[in-house]
């Protein structure tokens, strides 16, 4: 059971010296060394940026579509009970991803002014 212990404690030692050395390689190193990797970070950010926003128009287009569908007066006497629960569950689920978008879009936006802060020059390189 001695031995037991020998190689519990050397366990995370083990794992501590490579997180060490993980830390040391993902250490700033210097605005200059920082500039391109920003700057990259900034284009992925834009992209996605625009894939949630196209995401967003996409979910507030079919909500539109919804509402617009239960609006009509004939809407409640053409459609059958089950279709009326499944079109209110679809509306239901794509207002709350809706919400989840708009959080990941406010996010992404925040991450991006960050960075375009860091380098006020980005986008005229």
């Amino acid at each position: 059971s001695n031995n037991d212990d020998h190689l519990d404690r050397r366990a995370p030692q083990k794992s501590s010296k490579k997180k060490k050395e993980t830390l040391i390689a993902n250490e700033p190193s210097g605005p200059a060394l920082r500039k391109a990797p920003d700057l990259q970070s900034s284009k992925a950010l834009k992209l996605q940026i625009a894939n949630i926003t196209k995401a967003v128009e996409n979910t507030e287009k079919r909500l539109k579509e919804l509402s617009s569908t239960f609006s009509d007066p004939s809407f409640y006497e053409k459609t059958s009970q089950k279709d009326q629960q499944e079109l209110a569950k679809e509306h239901s689920f794509l207002e709350k991803h809706i919400r989840e978008e708009m959080e990941v879009w406010e996010q992404l936006e925040m991450e991006l002014t960050l960075i375009e802060e860091k380098n006020p020059n980005a986008d005229s390189i």
